[in-house]
């Protein structure tokens, strides 16, 4: 599968606020993702890889570089509504920040694996309800925060 993400300058920003909820410029991000998935077995082998190209923030005069990130996961499907496995990220970014206040090169990474686990709950005979946790611990970062990432997804299709 083939996407184009585009990221709008949207969500609230004050570049006086250390914190904000958006960050205020543009970035376009082509990826392309595959699956292999043995029926038979059960295996599931998914990949996903994209470029972020990051626009300038007019309010700051600041941009950030071009960023990769390669997300990968192993899962185990040990039945139709059940599932368990490994995943995975790389980010690379490609290009140092620019502009005022950019420190020459400045470029991050980051690293991080852990586990999996999902399942679907039935909901009648056309919706389901799919749950998904995923764990992650980095390592190996340079010019970014390292922790652990706990996310939580559920999804209803009707």
């Amino acid at each position: 599968m083939t996407t184009l993400n585009v990221y709008a300058p949207t969500g609230d920003y004050d570049k006086n606020r250390l914190i904000n909820a958006g960050r205020n410029h543009w970035a376009i991000e082509p990826m392309l993702s595959v699956t292999y998935l043995n029926e038979d077995v059960g295996l599931e082998l998914s990949g996903a890889a994209g470029i972020t190209f990051n626009f300038e923030n007019t309010d700051t005069d600041y941009e950030s570089g071009d960023e990769f990130h390669l997300d990968l996961a192993v899962i185990q499907h040990l039945s139709e509504n059940f599932h368990l496995g490994f995943v995975g990220y790389a980010y690379q970014q490609l290009s140092g920040d620019s502009g005022r206040g950019a420190p020459e090169d400045f470029k991050g990474r980051v690293y991080a694996w852990g586990p999996t686990v999902g399942g679907m709950i039935s909901l009648g005979d056309t919706s389901n309800l799919y749950l998904k946790a995923r764990y992650y611990n980095e390592f190996d970062a340079k010019n970014r925060l390292e922790g652990d990432v706990w996310l939580f997804t559920a999804t209803v299709n009707f």
